[in-house]
């Protein structure tokens, strides 16, 4: 199966204190039912818990740019070649603002084959 650490529709970054010292930066994503719009999601609207103890958000903004990382399983059945157009259809209907890359997992190693690019056609 193809693997993706993020998805892209509407997203937003959210900054929350860590542990130590410093900001932790984190993606969240909101996705509508079937043809509908993402709906708004606001710092109101998220709980952050860190070691159990709820924690404020820091910040919320929305994100200008996606990194989106996918992982192919190498060892897949051949049977998932047909799938490859409709990787390719999610890839071109991605904003300018998503950058791809594409790897490869081998023997337990990811092969990078596209690093991040948002010229959507050639990661894909």
């Amino acid at each position: 199966m193809v693997g993706t650490l993020a998805m892209a529709f509407g997203f937003f970054v959210v900054n929350a204190f860590a542990a130590g010292p410093g900001t932790v930066t984190m993606t969240v994503t909101a996705v509508g039912k079937k043809e509908t719009s993402p709906p708004l999601v606001t710092k109101d609207d998220v709980q952050l818990f860190l070691n159990k103890e709820r924690t404020q958000v820091a910040d919320w903004k929305h994100g200008e740019r996606l990194y989106l990382a996918v992982l192919i399983d190498d060892s897949l059945d051949s049977g998932i070649a047909n799938q490859w157009s409709d990787l390719k259809a999610f890839f071109a209907g991605q904003p300018d603002t998503t950058y791809i890359s594409l790897a490869y997992a081998r023997n337990g190693t990811a092969m990078l084959a596209q690093d991040f690019t948002n010229d959507h056609e050639l990661a894909a």
